[in-house]
């Protein structure tokens, strides 16, 4: 990146200047965050092992927020002990555009931002939080805009489990805010790239959804076919279970046998149906689904 620059004599700050400047132009998108996040990256990681570190900082990042607001919803800190131990043992790895190691761990960064935010609000309801989690939450949709469809399970989830609406506010006006400027800038974009053209076709929403849906289950790239998958054996599988499954599942198990010797169950009570709500609506968390 640095050799990149230096070619063209130009700063990291212009770089950033004109390639937001360009996409806002020709694809209809605005992410400053993106862009000076990933620039960034590139140019101070200038290297594998560097790159490589900024991924599990992002990813551990992500799963301590999932973490802390699975305990959080719950009621029950065990809960923030099955979360994290059950994202990474069924964490999965694509061969292409990858959640966790592809885009400079822009996905994680976006995803433990936007939990962040939650977990904040729901600490507390006083003004300093909620504008707090308001300039938390804007970052992450001026990083990775798709965290706006985040916003309908961030919402029930609050109201359920603070009983007020007021709190929401803090994701709902920045998401319409970046919806009404983004519809904005794709009406004035030169050109309609085939990536970002709108066609609502029913069958292929409906598809689309579904796999995205599922897509984060284990072993989901064999079985919806994905191309450039290499073929999968019984030994992979008893590797992967050894290695992550059983782990994973002993991990849950001793933590629900203490908690229940406790009387006191992971998801137990009126905390379960916040839970399932959450998880139902933004997949297993930390929902770090490929774009």
């Amino acid at each position: 990146m640095r050799d990149n620059l230096a070619a063209k004599q130009w700063t990291l700050w212009h770089a950033i200047t004109y390639n937001t400047a360009d996409w806002m132009e020709h694809q209809g998108r605005f992410f400053p965050g993106s862009v000076s996040w990933t620039l960034s990256v590139f140019y101070v990681a200038d290297g594998r092992a560097a790159y490589k570190l900024v991924l599990v900082a992002t990813l551990a990042l992500a799963v301590v927020a999932a973490a802390v607001l699975a305990g959080r919803s719950a009621g029950a800190w065990s809960s923030a002990v099955v979360t994290a131990v059950l994202v990474l043992g069924l964490a999965q790895i694509r061969v292409w555009a990858d959640a966790y190691t592809a885009f400079s761990g822009l996905l994680t960064l976006t995803t433990a931002m936007t939990l962040g935010a939650v977990v904040l609000v729901l600490r507390s309801g006083r003004w300093w939080a909620v504008l707090g989690a308001a300039g938390l939450y804007t970052a992450a949709l001026l990083t990775y805009e798709t965290v706006i469809l985040f916003v309908p399970p961030i919402v029930v989830l609050l109201v359920v489990l603070t009983r007020r609406w007021r709190r929401t506010l803090a994701f709902v006006v920045p998401a319409a805010a970046q919806a009404v400027w983004v519809l904005y800038l794709r009406s004035q974009m030169l050109g309609a790239a085939s990536a970002y053209q709108v066609a609502l076709t029913p069958a292929d929403v409906l598809r689309t959804t579904a796999r995205q849906m599922v897509a984060a289950l284990p072993l989901s790239q064999w079985w919806l076919h994905a191309s450039g998958v290499p073929p999968l054996d019984s030994g992979m599988v008893v590797v992967g279970v050894v290695l992550a499954g059983v782990p994973a599942g002993c991990c849950v198990y001793l933590v629900s046998g203490r908690a229940q010797r406790r009387g006191v169950w992971p998801l137990d009570g009126a905390a379960r149906g916040p839970w399932r709500c959450w998880g139902s609506g933004c997949g297993c968390p930390p929902p770090c689904s490929s774009a």
